[in-house]
């Protein structure tokens, strides 16, 4: 049997774009079984990030909820980790959990933050972080909050990009008093941007020979070690290549886009900007690729705007960037950045991602019963009227089927409907639900019986689910 599954690697802005686009579009989503991955259940936009570490915004106000966004467009939702995809086998392996079949794969997983050798003992020890995991980074500053005093040692943010200027800016709004300096090459930085960090307060300094205790780590892009280890071609840079189909060269079944990935023949630097344009081509090919039709060409643009935010309190300024030129700082250039990012991010919040359920109902379900069942007053009243009454009264975690002088056996039944769309971590769920009854009687499992119902789907997609329910009562009960 040949299982079509389609996968999507990683919760990215690109990938966030792709199932909003099918939720707007429905014809244009693929007529068979979608997968995301992602390692967490929500993405932080990146262009907000500063906005959130500078205290503007809170860290929930930057969030993209993507298992919410996966769920509306019926798309199951694995919160899990890659650690590696053997590309030749269509197999996806992932922490802690079954590896994962797929026919077709879309790669949006981003990038890691280079790590040079001068600093990767200092990360092992926690006086220095990457940038990215942006809730990793978020509680390392976050931890520095108590040490905002002109007499503590430096605070370092290393990076030359308009990343590490950024935070750094952000930085200075968030800490008034502690000393703040960008370990970067000034040559690689415009003069506009060291006359403010100066008047900001933020030291400049080329070389890290002199006393700090914590760094930031701004420091570039590197490829996840599960793609720079693989066999997809990559270019100098550690991005997968594809073609102007946005295919990894050399696969017909394998997307690649946003940070891990470069067009061949365009050697321009990667942009979060550029990326994700690319989601409304990818989403006509991905679906005109399932039925055979031709795709369509995509080409980025040659450079983007970049807007870098200030943070100054009392007027909020902010620099444009395009190509090498720097205009500013300058209020409208705030005002026209807090307009784009409020609504990429309102898209994300339409009516179709909230939930229509009537909250009021859930809280007629007795504990014991759960949201899967029917009301405990509705289970009283049928017992009564089926003169069952003593089971009403006296309600049982599990019933006693065997008594001896040594061992009492202890029985109990239980029943959910898929309560997630992840079907092993549903396994999961349910079966540790089920036992919890008999632990909860101080009694030990000895033997079980599990009942699964598998959809009328495609044999091999019901394959798929019912390997992997099982799999995870073989592994651990």
């Amino acid at each position: 049997m040949t299982l079509n599954h389609l996968v999507l690697v990683g919760g990215g802005h690109t990938n966030a774009l792709l199932m909003k686009n099918w939720l707007m579009k429905p014809n244009l989503m693929p007529d068979v079984p979608i997968t995301i991955i992602s390692r967490d259940s929500s993405l932080v936009y990146s262009s907000m990030y500063p906005s959130v570490i500078s205290r503007s915004i809170r860290l929930k106000q930057s969030l993209i909820d993507i298992s919410s966004l996966a769920s509306s467009a019926k798309i199951s939702f694995i919160k899990s980790e890659v650690k590696d995809i053997q590309f030749n086998n269509q197999k996806i392996i992932l922490n802690n959990r079954p590896p994962l079949e797929y026919s077709k794969i879309i790669l949006n997983c981003g990038s890691s933050t280079k790590v040079s050798k001068e600093f990767s003992e200092l990360v092992k020890e926690n006086i220095a972080c990457t940038i990215r995991p942006f809730f990793q980074s978020y509680q390392f500053i976050k931890s520095e909050d108590a040490f905002n005093t002109k007499n503590e040692l430096p605070f370092v943010v290393t990076g030359s990009g308009l990343g590490a200027i950024e935070i750094a800016f952000a930085l200075r709004k968030r800490w008034k008093n502690r000393k703040l300096i960008l370990a970067c090459n000034p040559i690689k930085i415009s003069r506009r941007f060291l006359r403010t960090l100066e008047i900001f307060n933020i030291q400049i300094k080329e070389d890290m020979n002199f006393d700090y205790k914590k760094v930031l780590l701004c420091t570039g892009n590197s490829p996840h070690s599960w793609i720079k280890n693989n066999i997809l071609k990559l270019d100098n840079n550690g991005r997968i290549i594809t073609n102007q189909y946005l295919r990894a060269k050399d696969f017909f079944n394998i997307y690649a886009v946003g940070d891990c990935a470069s067009v061949g023949i365009n050697k321009r630097k990667s942009s979060g900007i550029i990326a994700v344009k690319s989601s409304k081509t990818l989403c006509k090919n991905i679906n005109n690729d399932f039925v055979n039709k031709d795709l369509r060409k995509w080409l980025p643009q040659k450079r983007g705007l970049q807007i870098v935010n200030l943070f100054n309190n009392n007027q909020p300024k902010a620099f444009a960037i395009y190509g090498k030129l720097v205009v500013g700082p300058s209020r409208l250039f705030w005002v026209l950045k807090n307009i784009l990012d409020t609504n990429f991010l309102q898209q994300f919040k339409k009516p179709f991602m909230n939930s229509n359920e009537n909250k009021s109902n859930i809280s007629l379900m007795d504990c014991r019963g759960c949201a899967a069942k029917i009301p405990q007053n509705v289970l009283n009243e049928s017992l009564i009227n089926s003169k069952l009454k003593t089971f009403a009264d006296f309600p049982e975690d599990a019933s006693e089927i065997y008594r001896s002088d040594k061992d009492i056996i202890l029985e109990s039944l239980d029943g959910f409907p898929s309560l997630i769309s992840d079907p092993w971590l549903n396994a999961k769920i349910t079966a540790l639900h089920a036992c919890s009854d008999l632990w909860a009687c101080g009694a030990k499992l000895i033997t079980g019986q599990v009942l699964i119902s598998i959809p009328k789907i495609d044999n091999a997609f019901q394959n798929y689910i019912f390997s992997q329910s099982l799999r995870w009562y073989k592994i651990y009960l």
